[in-house]
């Protein structure tokens, strides 16, 4: 028996509507292969998505398959294969967590002592375009005169007791340096106190109402608390993906539905039983299972290589998903055995990682 043979997928023609109809369903659908093709950079692929279905033939191992520990999934079906060119796709890894030893980089509580362990593998075209998003928090924070004051003698403090020099001898050099500071916090404090005082007055006496306002006027000046600029944190980041799905054969058709299926089940939990007891219950639920994302591109030798250009992405939820069915109206295929496979299926995916990106991992290259 030959180790390949050719399998040919013929035309999927939609159900019902005039050939004009299967012409448009059947114009769409090679669009959107031309345009899978294109985005992943090979123009072998795009010139192939011109051909004619019973043109195209996908090598299939004959034989019994050999057992996988993962499920593989991908979309279009030569996303990976036949390219004269190095292609670019998206590889997302269902992973779900078991008591381990971990990663060393691991800081997340979610993943420390955690084995990660890949259940399903989905493949898909890279998109026109993606996207990467940094941002760090930072907030307006007023301080007093009293906390200034406090950590200036702090640093002081400090000073003398990592100085090299003799103890009152640091004392000294220290009470030279804070002595200008003291006197501006002193001019402040006295400020501070006389405002509070006119408007302690203006609460006893009647008619005094914005006497402290009105003295602050009348000397051009105005005291103000003084604002300063504090770094609170690191956002985690988000990636949105959207993905539009028109099969041209069969097989295709299924494996778009088993993607959907596999996103959606990745990304809800499932009841379990308590934290006490064996017995299942309807208040507790499992976590649901996250995934590592990758950019991948194939080189001249057809090996799949992570594409170091574009970032790296730490583990993440899959936290929004929504697909949609049809597209100007909706358009179905004949119906098989599950039903009628849609001819368009549109699906947003969106993932927040688990672990923050610091200095550190961006050196990485996330």
């Amino acid at each position: 028996m030959a180790d390949e043979v050719n399998r040919t997928y013929k035309a999927f023609k939609p159900t019902g509507g005039d050939e004009q109809a299967l012409d448009i369903g059947a114009a769409k659908a090679k669009e959107s292969a031309r345009n899978s093709y294109q985005s992943s950079g090979s123009m072998e692929d795009a010139a192939l998505a011109d051909a004619s279905p019973a043109e195209i033939h996908i090598p299939v191992q004959s034989g019994t398959p050999p057992k996988l520990r993962k499920r593989l999934l991908q979309f279009p079906q030569n996303v990976q294969t036949g390219r004269a060119a190095p292609g670019h796709h998206i590889i997302f890894d269902r992973i779900k967590l078991s008591a381990g030893k971990g990663e060393e980089n691991d800081k997340s509580i979610t993943l420390k002592n955690k084995t990660k362990t890949t259940s399903a593998q989905i493949t898909l075209y890279m998109p026109a375009s993606v996207n990467v998003g940094y941002k760090s928090q930072y907030s307006d924070t007023a301080v007093g005169i009293g906390a200034e004051l406090g950590g200036n003698l702090a640093d002081s403090i400090k000073n003398i007791k990592e100085s090299k020099e003799g103890l009152l001898s640091a004392a000294m050099t220290e009470g030279k340096r804070i002595m200008p500071e003291l006197k501006q916090a002193t001019d402040d404090a006295a400020s501070a106190v006389a405002l509070d005082a006119l408007t302690s007055v203006a609460g006893i006496l009647p008619g005094m109402g914005g006497l402290a306002g009105v003295a602050q006027l009348k000397a051009n000046k105005v005291v103000t608390d003084k604002m300063e600029f504090f770094f609170q944190g690191v956002s985690r980041r988000s990636f949105q993906y959207e993905f539009t799905f028109i099969p041209t054969s069969e097989g295709e058709s299924r494996v778009v539905n088993e993607i959907i299926k596999e996103f959606k089940s990745a990304m809800l939990p499932e009841y379990t039983s308590g934290l006490f007891t064996d017995a299942i219950s309807d208040r507790t639920l499992t976590v649901p299972d996250l995934f590592d994302i990758k950019y991948m591109h194939l080189d001249e030798n057809y090996q799949a290589k992570r594409n170091n250009y574009l970032n790296r992405i730490t583990t993440c939820y899959l936290t929004d998903m929504s697909v949609k069915y049809g597209s100007d109206r909706y358009t179905a295929y004949r119906p098989d055995e599950i039903g009628a496979p849609p001819q368009n299926t549109s699906v947003s995916l969106s993932f927040t990682e688990v672990e923050i990106v610091t200095r550190e991992r961006a050196r990485l290259g996330f």
